[in-house]
């Protein structure tokens, strides 16, 4: 007995989505970076001592281990996020091509999701919300995507990023 997994979708630009969430450097920092990197430091008349090596290596297909990733039930919108960073991606059908899934999922937004300093996303949830007027045929008009924090908040935010309330009142 056999059995196969087909690919239904995939992600547009996985190595960015890798990347914004990894926290990689902006051109500023790598520039500073290039600028140290020319000057010879002697650590021991500083009386800095080495570093000490994190035992926790990182291997390049646990990314997906640290991060927190809902899909919503009808497909349409997948969020990953992992400390403060979050990646919010629609699904964009396209004509499969041979061996290509049809579905896309490229990204509509990027960036941190914290309020306070030191805030990180401890959870986070795709719900799709439907209207209740009689003109609507049930299928939801739009998705909203739900985060939790360690600070214990909970906020929700559309697919563009924005952050949304139901109500203002207590």
């Amino acid at each position: 007995m056999s059995c196969t997994v087909p690919v239904f979708a995939c992600i547009q630009d996985i190595n960015r989505v890798v990347s914004i969430l990894n926290d990689a450097p902006t051109s500023g920092e790598q520039e500073v970076k290039e600028n140290i990197e020319g000057w010879e430091v002697d650590n021991e008349e500083w009386g800095w001592t080495e570093a000490v090596e994190s035992e926790h290596v990182v291997t390049p297909g646990s990314w997906l281990q640290e991060c927190c990733i809902s899909l919503s039930p009808s497909n349409d919108t997948l969020a990953v996020a992992k400390n403060d960073k979050a990646v919010f991606l629609t699904s964009r059908w396209n004509k499969p091509s041979e061996g290509e899934p049809s579905t896309k999922y490229e990204i509509v937004w990027s960036g941190s999701l914290a309020v306070e300093e030191g805030e990180c996303i401890t959870d986070i949830l795709c719900i799709p919300l439907a209207s209740q007027h009689r003109s609507s045929q049930g299928s939801p008009d739009w998705t909203c995507i739900v985060a939790g924090f360690t600070s214990g908040y909970m906020r929700i935010y559309l697919q563009h990023g924005i952050n949304a309330a139901f109500s203002i009142s207590p």
